[in-house]
């Protein structure tokens, strides 16, 4: 790979090992139980999908997926990041992040709860870790009205906890409109869209 701009050549290479195993075709449950695992490896001239953001790292990632039954699902995953930071200096070195869900359908609601902790480590031995934990709560009032609620907690870490209320509504089979507000301890906002289909194509505002 080579790249041509303003500050001259960069070169650089890029690895991506990935495998998906159904692990429950070995169980005589098949598609019940998935296991993902990568490893991403990119040098520090070469471009992610247009992005320098990944330049000079490396990425390993594991995670499950099962299947408890019809309704119920729990996932869970781990990804490991490692830095090409240089030496003497405070810098971010490696970081890992932990997620694990739980989620149950209904025909008209659905729910689900998350925990999530990251941990970040520097070049000169400092390290801090947080860790969240969420519930969201989507319900059909009718056949054109949802509304959802999201809570976040913090559990460890600096604090950032909010309260997001959405409405969706389908006005017509090509046109909806969406509202969402959100109060925390680090503030309030809110937003407003509308989404129009028109031929194979979709128009957001």
């Amino acid at each position: 790979f080579v790249e041509s701009g303003m500050s001259g050549n960069q070169k650089g290479n890029a690895v991506k090992l990935a495998a998906e195993v159904d692990v429950g075709e070995w169980l005589d449950s098949p598609d019940r139980v998935f296991v993902n695992a990568f490893m991403k490896q990119l040098d520090d001239g070469f471009r992610s999908a247009g992005s320098t953001l990944q330049q000079g790292t490396t990425i390993y990632g594991l995670s499950g997926r099962y299947q408890l039954t019809a309704r119920d699902r729990i996932m869970a995953r781990f990804d490991w990041q490692e830095f090409d930071a240089p030496a003497g200096t405070l810098a971010l070195k490696e970081q890992d992040l932990t997620t694990i869900q739980y989620s149950h359908d209904q025909e008209r609601w659905q729910a689900g709860v998350e925990m999530q902790s990251r941990g970040s480590r520097y070049t000169l031995g400092d390290s801090d870790r947080s860790a969240t934990a969420a519930a969201r709560f989507r319900m059909n009032v009718t056949s054109t009205l949802s509304a959802t609620v999201v809570h976040q907690q913090t559990v460890t870490g600096p604090t950032n906890n909010q309260t997001t209320l959405g409405v969706d509504y389908q006005v017509t089979p090509d046109l909806g409109v969406q509202a969402t507000g959100t109060y925390g301890n680090k503030g309030t906002s809110g937003t407003a869209g509308a989404s129009l289909n028109v031929g194979d194509g979709k128009i957001y505002v």
